[in-house]
């Protein structure tokens, strides 16, 4: 927005010593754009760069992680722009849930979710759901 009123303080940074200024706003809500903009002083006088505006995905997505060697336990790898407790069930190919993990996400981001066992060769289909939003899955376990 161009309108300066509509334009709210979220937080305080400095550059990371690299001349880069990092922020994560944890705060936002899936489905929601968001606009940023940064400001700062330069000899008493305000600078602001131009806006850039991000939007958040409206669902978790699901992605498979490789198995690993044989005898390692299966992973997933979870990206939710949400934080909060995920209930990821996995199936095996006749429909039967084998296996339940509740994974707590801190924010929006990746995190590796183990399923605590090595899986036998076969298909699989994983699920997982997050405030009311679910994604799926197919994965091989090949030996």
């Amino acid at each position: 927005t161009s309108d300066a009123t509509a334009w709210a303080r979220v937080a305080e940074v400095a550059p990371d010593g690299t001349g880069r200024v990092r922020y994560a706003d944890t705060g936002v809500r899936a489905g929601a754009t968001y606009g940023y903009r940064l400001t700062w002083d330069e000899g008493g006088r305000a600078i602001t760069a131009g806006a850039t505006s991000v939007t958040v995905p409206g669902v978790a997505h699901l992605v498979v992680r490789a198995a690993g060697p044989p005898g390692a336990a299966t992973e997933l790898e979870l990206s939710s722009p949400l934080a909060g407790e995920v209930q990821v069930d996995v199936f095996d190919v006749a429909g039967r849930r084998i296996a339940t993990v509740r994974p707590y996400m801190d924010g929006p981001g990746t995190q590796r979710v183990p399923l605590g066992r090595p899986f036998a060769p076969g298909l699989y289909l994983a699920r997982a759901t997050l405030a009311g939003e679910e994604a799926r899955t197919r994965f091989l376990v090949i030996r």
